[in-house]
């Protein structure tokens, strides 16, 4: 469980319990994975990209839905990291 900011880590799963950031390794591999599950009961956490891409986008992910989950991998740098 997350209660403050955190840098993730490829393979394992994230569960936010407060309004905070993670942010999202910085030299993944290809096919690297991780899961972010939001369970805080606010809509002010934040995927930060960590200068890759979040599905195409040089763009932050900021968490708008109380029981959003996904799956993260990482598909290149092009794409950078993608929903699954």
């Amino acid at each position: 469980m997350v209660t403050g900011t955190v840098t993730g880590e490829a393979g394992k799963t994230y569960v936010l319990t407060t309004g905070t950031t993670i942010t999202l390794p910085g030299s993944p591999a290809t096919g690297a994975f991780l899961t972010v599950v939001n369970r805080s009961n606010t809509i002010t956490g934040t995927v930060a990209r960590n200068g890759n891409n979040i599905m195409g986008e040089a763009a932050d992910l900021t968490i708008d839905d109380v029981n959003f989950a996904v799956d993260f991998i990482y598909f290149g740098d092009t794409q950078g990291w993608v929903f699954i």
